[in-house]
């Protein structure tokens, strides 16, 4: 009989034995599950449920919170609008800047396009002088003159001393004047007893001093025109006098010395200045015209070498009147009685 004891018994899957045939396999993974729309369907008709039905929804309107982002966007657009429009203004203030400061402090106006320029307006012709300016003459001297005496320029030959040039008729004048005192104003007049404008006596006695239109823009027509008879004596011990002329200018009511000034001063540049003097000056010096006082004031003097003691032009601004003169001591004369 057998011992039951040595029957052969299967190893268990933990021994570690002789016997054991290797590791046991291991166990199923645990089941998933996917759940689904399709499973959702069929488990709620499976309990008993209805079919799925699908319905529109109707999303909820905008909350208060969506009006304040568009207010807030409005906003914005607004602030970023004012800033180009800032932006833009600052820009043409600028340019306009610009352009006045060209015009006004750089002395010249920014290009015009040639379609907005204007046609060409030629400006008006400067004043001619009067063909009959009618006055009645009043002398510039306060203190009047040591003789008066009138002497008429025909502009035709009416007799034999029409053919006498003013220089002549001025020297015979003096002459048959026979004056007591040095100073002497001549009162010139034309053939109607008019008396006669500075120009047309410097035309007719073609003494280009100053330009006509000057005169005619800034200077009466009145002049006052005088001699400096200085007394002398000749070789022969015969006694005499040298006439010496010149003229007293007045500017017209709301003249200024000082604007024509420059003006006056080109007369230094005449070739006539030789013409105002009665007799011959001689030779001018080859300096030309100095600056000198006369009676406290600025002047300017131009001396000539001649066998004749005190030829000079001489001529200055004095109580505002432009005085010409071919003698130092008449230009006294004429500064004292005005």
């Amino acid at each position: 009989m057998a011992d039951d004891q040595n029957a052969w018994v299967p190893p268990s899957p933990d021994s570690g034995g002789i016997g054991d045939l290797g590791p046991a396999a291991p166990p199923s993974p645990p089941e998933v599950r996917v759940r689904t729309f399709r499973s959702d369907v069929e488990s709620m008709a499976m309990s008993g449920g209805g079919p799925a039905e699908y319905r529109n929804v109707q999303a909820p309107a905008l909350s208060s919170g969506g009006e304040e982002v568009r207010a807030e966007g409005e906003k914005k657009s607004n602030s970023a609008l004012t800033l180009i429009i800032v932006l833009l203004a600052i820009l043409l203030f600028a340019g306009v800047g610009y352009f006045a400061y060209q015009l006004f402090f750089k002395g010249s106006a920014p290009p015009t396009p040639p379609a907005a320029q204007l046609p060409f307006v030629p400006p008006p012709a400067p004043p001619q002088p009067s063909a009959n300016a009618v006055f009645t003459h009043a002398s510039f001297f306060k203190k009047p003159a040591d003789q008066l005496f009138a002497l008429t320029i025909n502009s035709t030959a009416q007799d034999p001393a029409d053919l006498e040039t003013v220089n002549q008729k001025i020297l015979s004048s003096v002459a048959a004047a026979n004056p007591t005192g040095n100073m002497l104003e001549i009162n010139f007049k034309d053939g109607s007893g008019s008396d006669l404008e500075a120009q047309k006596v410097f035309d007719a006695a073609d003494i280009g001093l100053l330009d006509p239109q000057l005169l005619v823009q800034h200077f009466t027509p009145d002049a006052t025109f005088f001699v400096y008879a200085a007394k002398s004596t000749s070789t022969s011990g015969r006694s005499g006098v040298s006439p010496w002329p010149g003229v007293v200018l007045s500017l017209k009511p709301g003249e200024n010395w000082l604007f024509v000034k420059n003006d006056v001063m080109k007369l230094e540049q005449s070739a006539k200045l030789t013409n105002f003097f009665l007799t011959a000056p001689g030779i001018p010096d080859p300096a030309g015209f100095k600056d000198t006082i006369e009676s406290g004031q600025p002047a300017r003097i131009l001396k000539f070498s001649s066998s004749t003691t005190g030829a000079v032009f001489v001529y200055g601004w004095f109580h505002g009147d432009l005085i010409f003169s071919t003698s130092e001591a008449g230009l006294t004369q004429a500064i004292e009685r005005l």
